[in-house]
Order: structure tokens, then sequence, then C-alpha cells
């Protein structure tokens, strides 16, 4: 049975610190549009951002600048990647 069969969702995730030259929004609607059109089954799309994003309103939006547990001088904004491995953070059921 594949996922379209047993009725559940595929759960995509993409993270976007930072503005990307002012772009960062256009990015993550131009994947969505990619997941619509190569992607067969059910699915959602969820965006952790450090600010909030004027993106498609089916894409869920999480900020992660309150992940302050990872964050310390001198590092990287990616360093936050790291708490998507933190299911308190992430709403997605295995």
């Amino acid at each position: 049975m594949n996922a379209a069969e047993s009725g559940t969702l595929t759960t995509f995730v993409c993270m976007a610190t930072g503005e990307f030259y002012g772009l960062a929004d256009v990015y993550i609607n131009r994947m969505l549009g990619m997941l619509r059109a190569h992607v067969h089954t059910p699915f959602q799309l969820i965006c952790v951002t450090d600010r909030v994003r004027q993106i498609d309103p089916t894409i869920q939006q999480i900020r992660c600048d309150t992940w302050t547990e990872l964050q310390r001088a001198g590092m990287r904004a990616t360093t936050a990647k790291i708490g998507l491995f933190n299911p308190d953070y992430l709403p997605v059921q295995d």
C-alpha cells in the first residue's frame, strides 16, 4: 500500500534563514510549485524560518529564532538545522 492508499501525508521541510538577496520567499514558493508538479501523493510543506515569510498560505511556517539552546557567539545561522531533530520543534508524526 502506498501513501495515497493509506491516507498518510508525506512531509517536506525546508529551512530559510536570512534573506537570500531578497529572494527567499520566491525560492520557497518555487519549491512548493516543484513539489506540486512532481509529487503525486498527498504532502505538506513546512518552512522553518527566522522571520515571517510572504509565502503561499498552504505552507506551514515554524519560527526557529526561538531555538536559543543552539546559539553561540560566532556560529552561523544555519546551525539551527540541528533543531530539526528535536521532536518538540517539529509537529511531524512518525
